[in-house]
């Protein structure tokens, strides 16, 4: 009996162990203009290895090759869930202003590819957005 239970710990712990070891490919990228600049943010991760870039008028400002692992999944948690409100804000807000500093949010994870865009000057949606960059760029920031 004890050696079952054993056999079946050190099956679960194998199972865990090699889950883990397997995680997930993530990229998340997002771009908007300000005043006459554009600026690009990019971060993904592969296997265990996190990265990240952001540029100004495609030029590098930060480049970083080891980003927290923790931090980074905190932040693509907060990219999704803002993804999947962003609908909502947009059926709640109805704009017929054009607008002039756009943004593209864009996250590519096994369960495929999600694209959003919007328009930075509409109050909900630039502070959400504002946060999701600031963050990002502490991300980047930190990493080392």
């Amino acid at each position: 009996m004890k050696k079952l239970i054993i056999k079946k710990s050190l099956l679960l712990l194998f199972l865990f162990l090699t889950s883990a070891a397997q995680a997930e490919d993530i990229d998340v990228e997002f771009s908007y203009v300000l005043g006459h600049d554009q600026y690009r943010f990019h971060a993904w991760s592969h296997g265990d290895q996190i990265e990240g870039k952001s540029f100004l008028n495609q030029k590098i400002l930060k480049s970083s090759k080891h980003l927290e692992a923790k931090n980074f999944e905190n932040w693509v948690t907060k990219v999704q869930s803002w993804m999947t409100e962003k609908p909502k804000l947009e059926r709640s807000v109805a704009s017929t202003a054009p607008c002039r500093s756009t943004y593209w949010l864009s996250l590519k994870n096994s369960s495929g590819i999600r694209t959003v865009e919007g328009c930075r000057t509409s109050a909900q949606e630039s502070m959400h957005f504002n946060r999701i960059s600031r963050e990002g760029d502490f991300l980047l920031y930190s990493g080392k």
